[in-house]
């Protein structure tokens, strides 16, 4: 669903270099290259900051521990409460570092959603290439000539193109 309402959005580039000469197909692998690209680039450089942040992980965990012993007063009258009240007895909170346990899950998690990206890529570009076709078959669906008219547009310009079809 998706792929058809991007690929919606993307018709008019395609209709646009299709009246500069080129394919609409290859104009369909051309548009989808390129929105490709750009994501890819804005994901890039969103990934720069991400990874130093990432890396500074330990430094800002120990800085933010030292930043937040003002909570520890309140959190042992907090355990004490619990213990009294029959919860759980009071532990020794610790901050561990989290262990690399999920790579195993993110790759099974990734396979498939690899999968449905390459399928909305083929939509997309299937979708883009096929627009003009698609809308007018959808468009001829309806049963009288007011009615295709009506549909495809009020403009003079839309009544003098869509008129030769009806």
């Amino acid at each position: 669903m998706t792929a058809f309402i991007v690929g919606t959005m993307l018709s008019p580039a395609a209709n646009f270099l299709e009246r500069r000469g080129i394919p609409r197909s290859v104009a369909a692998v051309l548009i989808v290259t390129a929105v490709g690209a750009g994501a890819a680039f804005i994901v890039g450089l969103i990934s720069s900051p991400l990874m130093q942040w990432s890396n500074r992980l330990p430094e800002l965990g120990s800085i933010l521990k030292d930043k937040l012993h003002v909570f520890d007063r309140p959190l042992m009258l907090w355990q004490e409460l619990q213990a009294m009240l029959g919860g759980s007895e009071a532990s020794d909170a610790t901050f561990q570092m989290p262990k690399f346990d999920w790579v195993e899950p993110a790759l099974g998690f990734l396979s498939p959603t690899f999968t449905e990206f390459l399928l909305f890529v083929a939509t997309l570009i299937l979708f883009i290439a096929s627009w003009r076709d698609l809308r007018r078959a959808l468009i001829m669906n309806f049963a009288g000539r007011a009615a295709r008219l009506r549909t495809c547009g009020s403009s003079t310009k839309s009544r003098v193109s869509w008129a030769a079809i009806f």
